[in-house]
């Protein structure tokens, strides 16, 4: 994978989205951002690459707003492979009537929130309705 993130990263548009994150992370009030145009394979190079050289230089990781379930595993595979450590926020389980339910899901976000706080991450995965659900403090 050195190969192709680092071929990545010679790229000139490359260097552009570093710099805007750079400047993004050091602004006061950072705005998201967003890339477009680039087919699967590259794509998850392309985050490998941004992530980690982003971890290296801040200290800090980054949180990747995705669609879906379906995509944040793929995701979480992909970064896997590429050795970055991984952590996905799932989205916590409503239930309306009294039954004795599983605290699976609810352990699982307050570890990887814990990890967001000790800084033991690459990238957190989450998907939007996960990301806004709150949990207990």
């Amino acid at each position: 994978m050195n190969i192709i993130t680092d071929s990545i990263r010679r790229e000139r548009e490359y260097s552009g989205v570093l710099t805007a994150a750079c400047e993004q992370l050091a602004a006061k009030r950072p705005l998201p951002m967003m890339v477009t145009g680039l087919c699967d394979g590259a794509r998850f190079a392309f985050y490998s690459s941004l992530i980690a050289d982003i971890k290296a230089k801040y200290g800090r990781g980054a949180l990747m707003i995705v669609p879906d379930e379906k995509d944040a595993l793929r995701l979480s595979n992909s970064f896997l492979d590429c050795g970055l450590e991984v952590l996905t926020y799932p989205l916590r389980d409503f239930i309306f009537h009294n039954i004795i339910a599983s605290h699976d899901y609810e352990h699982e976000r307050l570890s990887v929130l814990c990890a967001a706080a000790d800084g033991g991450y690459d990238v957190i995965i989450a998907t939007p309705d996960a990301a806004l659900q709150r949990t207990m403090p």
